[in-house]
C-alpha cells in the first residue's frame, strides 16, 4: 500500500510495527512516532510524536504495538511502555525507562484480563 504523505515520515525512520485499530492502521516508527493511517483513503489521519520526545536520544529503536479490546494501543520496547487511549486521544501512560531491567517483553488479552510477559519474570 502506497501512503500519501508518508515519505517524509519514513525517511526519519523505519516502520517498528503496525496493527489494525478501530480508526485504520495505526504503526509505530523506529524513532517512536506513532501514526494512524486510513485503509481507504490510504493517506495519514494523524500522528503522535511524544514517545519520540520521551526517548529523544533513541533515533532508531524497535517498538513493539499492541492494541486491546478496549481501543488503547500498548506500545512497549526496552526504551519504556505506553498506553494511549485511540477514542480520547490521551495517553493513560507513559514510562519512558531509564534501564533494561524487567522490561515489557509481550502483551496478550484473553476475554477478561491483560497479561503482560517481562523480561526475567514472566507473565503477570
Amino acid at each position: 500500500m502506497a501512503v500519501k504523505e508518508a515519505d517524509e515520515l519514513l525517511a526519519k525512520a523505519e516502520v517498528s510495527d503496525m496493527k489494525e485499530c478501530g480508526e485504520g492502521i495505526l504503526l509505530v516508527l523506529s524513532n517512536g512516532i506513532l501514526v494512524c493511517i486510513d485503509e481507504e483513503k490510504q493517506n495519514i489521519k494523524w500522528t503522535n510524536p511524544d514517545i519520540a520526545e520521551d526517548c529523544r536520544e533513541v533515533k532508531n529503536a524497535t517498538f513493539d504495538l499492541f492494541v486491546d479490546h478496549s481501543g488503547r494501543a500498548w506500545i512497549f520496547s526496552v526504551e519504556g511502555m505506553w498506553i494511549y487511549s485511540l477514542s480520547r486521544k490521551v495517553w493513560e501512560q507513559r514510562s519512558p525507562r531509564t534501564d533494561t531491567y524487567n522490561t515489557v517483553r509481550a502483551v496478550a488479552q484473553d476475554k477478561i484480563r491483560m497479561y503482560m510477559g517481562r523480561q526475567g519474570s514472566g507473565w503477570r
